[in-house]
């Protein structure tokens, strides 16, 4: 008896703990939802008895209608924190869809940065984010960042022969050609 009292008594902290984390999702307070929910998410892992009727909350939903709210308001990072922190409490048969969505919306800020970069004439900025943006994009898109990649180097190796750094040139060349090796093998 003892111990089902413990168990209910830990299946209602965990329901307290999701109920103060959406709360703070109400006013905009990420991080303190993110702290509610990672403890709820703990505290799950000692609840044995998972089909226990009072066990009913999942913040997963919540979260990703917060991060949908966050890119209307065109807050993008913030968005792919609440994706994260979904990602953390989402059930398996979740987490595929939270993804992509996630991946989406970070290339898509990706993107806009690396073309603020070029802008800016900012070589090695707008390259940081094509990498990482080969890090989480779907195999069907690496042909068409590559491509960027390839005249984002090209762009950068005209800069250092105007500015006399034929080194640097070099490697920019040398960068291009590999890169152009794994595009036509991709292709």
């Amino acid at each position: 008896e003892g111990k089902i009292y413990e168990e209910n008594c830990r299946v209602a902290q965990y329901e307290v703990l999701i109920e103060s984390g959406l709360n703070y999702l109400k006013f905009n307070k990420l991080d303190q939802a993110a702290v509610k929910f990672r403890d709820a998410m703990n505290l799950l892992e000692t609840i044995s008895n998972t089909k226990n009727p009072l066990h009913t909350s999942n913040p997963t939903n919540a979260l990703e209608k917060y991060a949908e709210s966050l890119l209307e308001g065109n807050e993008i990072s913030d968005a792919v924190e609440a994706y994260d922190l979904a990602l953390q409490c989402a059930a398996d048969d979740q987490k595929e869809s939270i993804l992509t969505k996630r991946n989406a919306v970070r290339l898509e800020y990706l993107s806009t940065k690396c073309e603020e970069f070029l802008c800016e004439k900012k070589y090695e900025e707008a390259l940081a984010m094509i990498d990482e943006a080969l890090t989480i994009c779907p195999e069907n898109f690496k042909t068409q960042i590559n491509s960027t990649k390839s005249i984002i180097l090209n762009e950068f190796t005209e800069k250092h022969i105007i500015d006399g750094n034929f080194d640097k040139a070099i490697k920019s060349i040398e960068k291009t050609r590999n890169l152009e090796t794994e595009t036509n093998e991709i292709i």
